[in-house]
C-alpha cells in the first residue's frame, strides 16, 4: 500500500536534512482541497496520463521528477507518451523513461487518447503552437515557462483553457518550492492565515539573482539558451526568475520596469 503523501514528504525530509516542508499556501487558504468529493474519490485513484512535447534537457529533469510523484500523491503520475521532431530521438527518450509510446510527431502525443495532460517542453517560441495543439485535442496542458513570447498568446491560451474546461499551466517550479512557501507564509502580508510572530514583515525592497552554470549548456552564441530566434537571451531564461521572486510578496505586476 501506497503512504500517504505527507508520510513520504516527511520521510524525505528527514533522510535529506531538509527544514520540515511546509503545506502549500493554496491548501492553507483553503483553495484547494485536500479531498475530492464522494463521487470523484473512485477517478481519482487512476493516475494522471502525461505526454511529453519534445525531448531536451528540460523535458529529462521533468520525466526525473515525475517519478517520485507516481509513488507520492493520490492516483499517481504515468508517462505514458512522449513525441520529438523525429521518432528516432523519440524511441531513445522513451527507452531511458521507459515510456510505452514514442511519436516521430507533436501533433500524434497531442490526438493520443491515453494523454489526459501535455507537458510543453519545446523551444520557446513554438509554446503557443503546441500549447494550442494540445488544447484543441483535448489535453490539459502544463507549459513550461516562459509561457510564451508575447503576453497576448499567454492570454489567449489562458482563455481557451477556460472555453474548453481544461487547464493551462506554466512550470515555473521555483513557485512551488518548500523554501518559498516558507517565505509566503512568513511575508506578514496577511496572505497566509496566523502569521507567525517572527514574520518578515511589509517588504519595501527586493535583490534577487540567478546565476546558472556555463558549462552545463551548448557553446555561445548558438544554443537556445542564448539564441534570440530559438527564444533564448537572459529576459526569457533566466530572467523571468527574478521577476517573479520580485513580484511574489507584492501580488501585483509592477508599475514600470527599467534596465541597463
Amino acid at each position: 500500500m501506497t503512504p500517504p503523501a505527507a508520510a513520504l514528504v516527511e520521510e524525505y525530509d528527514a533522510i535529506l536534512g531538509y527544514h520540515p516542508s511546509v503545506v502549500p499556501l493554496d491548501i492553507r487558504l483553503g483553495l484547494t482541497a485536500t479531498e475530492a468529493p464522494q463521487q470523484q474519490q473512485q477517478q481519482q485513484q487512476q493516475p494522471l496520463r502525461w505526454g511529453i512535447l519534445a525531448t531536451g534537457k528540460v523535458a529529462h529533469d521533468f520525466c526525473q521528477v515525475l517519478k517520485f510523484l507516481r509513488a507520492s500523491t493520490s492516483g499517481g503520475h504515468e508517462i505514458v507518451a512522449v513525441a520529438s521532431r523525429t521518432h528516432t530521438r523519440a524511441a531513445e527518450f522513451a527507452k531511458l523513461h521507459k515510456i510505452p509510446a514514442p511519436y516521430g510527431s507533436y501533433q500524434e502525443v497531442c490526438a493520443d487518447p491515453n494523454v489526459d495532460i501535455v507537458y510543453v517542453a519545446s523551444l520557446h517560441p513554438d509554446h503557443f503552437v503546441h500549447a494550442e495543439m494540445a488544447l484543441n485535442n483535448g489535453k490539459h496542458v502544463l507549459v513550461e515557462k516562459p509561457m510564451t513570447m508575447k503576453a497576448s498568446d499567454a492570454e489567449a491560451l489562458y482563455d481557451l483553457g477556460k472555453k474548453l474546461n481544461l487547464f493551462v499551466g506554466e512550470g515555473m517550479w521555483t513557485r512551488f518550492f518548500p523554501a518559498v512557501e516558507w517565505a509566503r507564509m512568513h511575508l506578514g502580508d496577511g496572505s497566509a492565515p496566523a502569521a507567525p510572530d517572527d514574520c518578515i514583515g511589509t517588504v519595501r525592497i527586493i535583490q534577487a539573482d540567478f546565476c546558472i552554470d556555463g558549462d552545463d549548456v551548448g557553446p555561445y552564441p548558438t544554443d537556445s539558451l542564448y539564441a534570440r530566434d530559438l527564444g533564448g537571451g537572459v529576459a526569457w531564461t533566466v530572467g523571468s526568475y527574478v521577476v517573479a521572486a520580485a513580484m511574489m510578496p507584492f501580488g501585483k505586476a509592477p508599475s514600470s520596469i527599467a534596465a541597463n
